[in-house]
């Protein structure tokens, strides 16, 4: 380990916790045989250390806590240490990083150059670009204020929260694929996935709530999420033969009522409650009739209908034609499904008549048969023919 405290010397310091450094600059410089099975951790204290600096490989920036430890300088990766074969990773703990962020194994051609970002925040913008298809970015409990861009690069987000709108921006490279595994977190800046040459695009977003738009273009450019992920479907943009496809689409998340009463047919998914309720919704209705010998069919039969909780309202006007009838009686069919209600189920409604002749609507009723919901309508007597009248009622399920 090598340390690092305002307090230090880099000209009398030795790097020792008893003895440190200044500078995180200065530290990095002095690490001369770090490699994939020697590992070093520079361990900076409280404070704020602004020189600039190119990482070296294997090296890890350890400070005291994001709210302790601010890294002010700008911070690169352009240093040779990263150019030889091996298993190279780097990266930064516990600290602030407030200048700009560029990681790009392609200055130093590195193979298999990895970075590690645990409970960091950073103010600006990271560019992240690979080299190679293992060079690998995992950001873990780190904040980002100001977005992210990814040129290629196997990235990993894990409970990452990006936050002051910056912009999450993927662009396809040719050599390698551009990946990102996105696990809870979530981002209140546009996301935008922009394929337009090279290797494809791949993403999967796990509980990493969109909280603005999302904009996938271009044909090898995939993106799976899951159904809490995405944000609602007017703020995405899919174009140019990219593909959205959702891992549980909110359709087939499992639902339970919590009254079920109110249902006639109790759902056990989010699909089957939309499909009731879009039964349920108004419309036009037109109902069908039985009638007595004495009276000729119905004609001219317009009718509608909806439903408001467990409420239906429905409505029609009809013409009656043939001879005069001493009495009549019509069933009519009210327009909902009766499949699942015991032929006991009552129902409370009201049937009223406002009509052109003479139509006595005391007998009328509604009432519920097996199988179907009928209405009988009694009249007395129909006079003369044709015979206009409309019916309106509204009844409840108990």
């Amino acid at each position: 380990m090598v340390y690092v405290n305002i307090g230090g010397s880099d000209i009398t310091g030795n790097g020792t916790i008893g003895n440190p450094y200044l500078t995180v600059s200065f530290a990095n410089s002095t690490i001369l045989d770090a490699s994939p099975t020697k590992r070093y951790a520079i361990i900076v204290g409280a404070g704020t250390f602004s020189n600039s600096f190119s990482l070296k490989a294997n090296v890890e920036v350890c400070g005291t806590s994001p709210v302790a430890t601010t890294i002010s300088g700008n911070v690169d990766i352009n240093d040779a240490t990263w150019t030889p074969a091996g298993s190279h990773r780097s990266g930064f703990q516990d600290c602030l990083l407030t200048g700009s962020i560029t990681f790009d194994f392609n200055v130093t051609s590195s193979n298999e150059g990895k970075l590690n970002l645990f409970n960091v925040r950073v103010s600006s913008t990271p560019i992240c670009t690979s080299f190679s298809p293992i060079n690998q970015i995992f950001f873990q409990d780190c904040i980002l204020f100001a977005g992210l861009t990814q040129n290629g690069i196997n990235m990993s987000l894990y409970s990452c929260e990006f936050v002051n709108g910056g912009t999450y921006q993927i662009n396809s490279v040719s050599q390698s694929l551009s990946l990102c595994s996105a696990y809870g977190g979530g981002t209140d800046g546009p996301v935008i996935f922009t394929y337009t040459a090279g290797q494809a695009i791949t993403a999967q977003l796990l509980g990493f709530a969109l909280g603005s738009t999302l904009a996938l273009t271009g044909a090898l450019n995939t993106v799976t999420a899951t159904s809490n992920s995405i944000p609602i479907r007017s703020n995405v943009t899919v174009s140019g033969g990219a593909v959205l496809s959702l891992i549980n689409d909110a359709a087939g998340v499992a639902y339970s009522p919590s009254v079920s009463a109110n249902w006639p047919v109790v759902p056990t998914t989010v699909q089957g409650a939309l499909d009731e309720i879009a039964s349920w919704n108004s419309g036009p209705w037109t109902p069908t009739f039985s009638s007595l010998a004495s009276v000729s069919a119905p004609t001219a039969i317009a009718g509608w209908y909806s439903r408001e909780a467990n409420v239906i309202t429905a409505s029609f006007t009809v013409t009656l034609t043939g001879s005069v009838a001493p009495n009549g009686q019509f069933f009519i069919t009210i327009p909902l499904a009766r499949g699942n209600f015991a032929a006991s189920t009552d129902l409370i409604g009201t049937v009223n008549f406002g009509n052109t002749n003479t139509l006595d609507p005391s007998g009328s009723s509604v009432t519920a048969s097996p199988g179907s919901m009928l209405g009988y309508v009694t009249f007395f007597p129909v006079i003369a023919a044709p015979a206009v009248f409309s019916v309106s009622f509204q009844y409840s399920l108990v």
